[in-house]
């Protein structure tokens, strides 16, 4: 899969949901076509810490309650996509 990116001249962008609004800070790579992706780079905000996981009795792990809904993402960040990748192209 790598390779095939890299050969298509794709974009890998990180950046971090918290500076989006999101309750922790979680980061995500951003793969497109588009080098417009690169505009919603964003630093990893100063959140503060939480723990993620909890350990169970049995050894495995679990996520705490405040890891709720982080696998959503932030209506900020839908804004921004809109805002700094998409609209560009039309003004």
């Amino acid at each position: 899969m790598r390779n095939l990116f890299e050969k298509t001249g794709g974009t890998r962008a990180t950046t971090w949901l918290g500076a989006f609004g999101a309750a922790s800070p979680k980061n995500i790579q951003l793969l497109s076509n588009s080098s417009a992706v690169t505009r919603l780079k964003e630093p990893k905000p100063r959140l503060p810490l939480t723990t993620l996981a909890v350990r169970e009795i049995c050894g495995g792990f679990s996520a705490n309650i405040g890891m709720a809904g982080s696998e959503n993402y932030p209506s900020n960040f839908s804004e921004a996509y809109i805002v700094r990748c998409v609209l560009p192209k039309y003004l």
